[in-house]
């Protein structure tokens, strides 16, 4: 039975080792992006990155300008803002665990009253309960550890740019590991081109 990539041997009579031979390239590394390709669909000439990581750059850099503009007053605004909406969120949070722990509650009260009707299922019982209990657990536990806590503007703002040069330095890092692939992907299709002469 041909694969994917042999059956275009049965399909064409005029088939080249070239032209096999980079069908079959889409299998590794350099096009592996392109293995859910059409097989019509050229290798291109040259990859090229991808600028996600390089838009990140601009936008973490456009907010970090405008982080060190700030004054302490809207800084202030900023902070208290965040905050409010954190503890929304945490409020919502907490409500929808709540309201879990009422239902695993409910089935663990109902389960506790059922009688197994053989000793056989025992065993289904004892499961059942510790199913709930064990989710009862992990699912409701305590969460004082993440309530919200309100920062002052001076602390937001540290804050705040921080986060932004982090992430400033983590795209600037990612973009150049994704030049560097891109470099390694297009070298390795210019010497496999160059060898199929």
């Amino acid at each position: 039975m041909p694969s994917g990539y042999t059956a275009i041997i049965g399909e064409k009579d005029d088939l080249t080792f070239r032209e096999f031979a980079l069908i079959c390239a889409r299998a590794f590394g350099a096009c592996v992006e392109m293995r859910e390709d059409s097989l019509s669909k050229e290798i291109p000439k040259e990859f090229v990155p991808s600028d996600y990581h390089k838009r990140e750059i601009s936008n973490h850099t456009i907010k970090l300008q405008e982080l060190n503009a700030m004054t302490p007053h809207q800084a202030g605004l900023h902070a208290k803002k965040e905050y409010l909406d954190a503890r929304k969120r945490y409020n919502e949070f907490l409500a929808k665990k709540d309201a879990l722990k009422k239902k695993y509650l409910r089935m663990l009260e109902q389960v506790k009253k059922w009688t197994p009707p053989t000793e056989d299922h025992n065993g289904l019982y004892e499961f059942m309960i510790k199913q709930i209990e064990d989710s009862i657990k992990f699912d409701c536990g305590d969460y004082s550890s993440m309530t919200p806590i309100e920062k002052s503007a001076k602390v937001w703002l540290h804050d705040a740019i921080e986060r932004e040069i982090k992430d400033i330095a983590y795209h600037t890092k990612e973009y150049s590991e994704e030049v560097e692939r891109v470099n390694g992907r297009n070298e390795w299709i210019r010497v496999l081109r160059e060898s199929l002469q």
